[in-house]
């Protein structure tokens, strides 16, 4: 078992705070034998899905609060709670060659206490994991040995070894760090960033095909590595034009809505016409336990920062970019997906930062980790994916 950490070891400490947070997910995979135990004793069997996978056999859906969390926030299976239960805030994905990929989860435990999140960490998680099941990590690589040897790249017409569609990763996501001096609002700044590596990437994928340099759908690890060289002097040109441009189109939208008193808002699973000082009731929690009222325009137009805030966003963008399954990307995901995929999420983002930063026109970094805990926390940035990824066509 070769572990790759995708998260600095030794960066956080993490103590849970029985918060139950973790305990409203949409939905949860189970082993055949948890499916066993917990059918037994769940409220309603229709709760399950057979889903004819190894070794997630089967999914509970739960749709609000888990149906084994009692009144107190404490788990009454605690000890038969599933795998994925014992592993947050930790997730694992394997690679076909055996490589075990682990993503840390940003939670309202983190940066609490003293246990240091590290290998030891993680290994202590895994021991915990076999001691329920000793199959469980067989059973997710034996998943993992039949897939395509190649996965795509940017669309699926250009495809790329794990190696190199890994290393690409690590390149955008020492891009968005590089290039993050002196800005004050991660939404302009990450819409400027995704703006322009579309186009770096697509402008030197167009230049290769017609040159005749890349005629085969097939990218070999060379050449990924030079389209590296051409995207970095693409986006050093172009960046500083784009942010002007998303800065402009932003502010535009803003005057308008200014001036007409109205703005488009997305809330509740759709995109609403509201007038800017209208009241709307928000919830302030994943439980949905906490409500509070507020105005349209304190969550619509744009704040400033801190230093400290928008680091720490773009550094958990950053590390989103490298993780691999659950809570990041799959490593088969064309990038042009991730990137639509990430400018939604970012809004999602700046959304919660504003929601929480109330009629403050600044955001803080206490309002920056809490926007950036509960969206990690609920795995909206897979939400997102799964429905956008249904929506495209190949």
């Amino acid at each position: 078992m070769k572990l790759i950490l995708t998260f600095t070891p030794g960066k956080f400490t993490f103590n849970c705070t029985k918060c139950a947070k973790c305990c409203f997910p949409a939905e949860l995979s189970l082993t055949a034998r948890e499916f066993n135990f917990l059918s037994k004793v769940a409220d309603r069997k229709e709760r399950f899905i057979f889903i004819a996978d190894i070794p997630f056999s089967y999914k509970l859906r739960v749709k609000g609060r888990c149906p084994f969390l009692d009144e107190n926030k404490l788990c009454k299976i605690y000890k038969n709670r599933p795998i994925v239960c014992i592993s947050f805030p930790l997730t694992f994905e394997y690679l076909p060659d055996g490589r075990l990929f682990v993503n840390f989860i940003r939670c309202e435990g983190v940066g609490v206490g003293d246990q240091i999140v590290d290998m030891d960490f993680v290994l202590k998680t895994i021991d915990e994991i076999k001691q329920r099941d000793p199959s469980f990590f067989d059973s997710l690589l034996i998943n993992k040995l039949y897939k395509n040897p190649f996965v795509p790249f940017y669309t699926h017409d250009e495809y790329v070894s794990y190696d190199s569609k890994l290393s690409f990763n690590k390149f955008l996501a020492k891009m968005v760090k590089d290039y993050s001096r002196n800005q004050y609002n991660p939404r302009t700044y990450l819409h400027s960033f995704i703006l322009t590596i579309r186009q770096a990437i697509e402008t030197a994928l167009n230049m290769k095909k017609h040159s005749g340099d890349l005629h085969r759908s097939l990218i070999f690890d060379e050449e990924a590595e030079a389209l590296k060289d051409e995207i970095n002097s693409y986006y050093s040109q172009k960046f500083e034009e784009n942010f002007k441009v998303i800065d402009h189109y932003i502010e535009e939208a803003e005057d308008i809505a200014r001036k007409t008193r109205v703005c488009e808002i997305y809330l509740d699973g759709k995109v609403k016409k509201l007038r800017i000082d209208e009241h709307v009731k928000l919830s302030t929690a994943l439980n949905h336990s906490d409500v509070a009222e507020f105005q349209v325009s304190q969550i619509y137009f744009r704040k400033n920062f801190e230093e400290e805030a928008f680091n720490f966003i773009v550094d958990y963008i950053s590390e989103v970019l490298v993780r691999v399954g659950l809570g990041g990307f799959p490593i088969d995901a064309p990038l042009y997906i991730v990137l639509d995929v990430l400018g939604e999420y970012i809004n999602n983002i700046e959304f919660q930062c504003n929601l929480y930063s109330g009629k403050s026109n600044v955001v803080t970094l206490k309002e920056a980790k809490r926007a950036i805990e509960d969206l990690d926390t609920n795995f909206a940035l897979g939400s997102i994916y799964n429905a956008r990824e249904r929506t495209f066509t190949f």
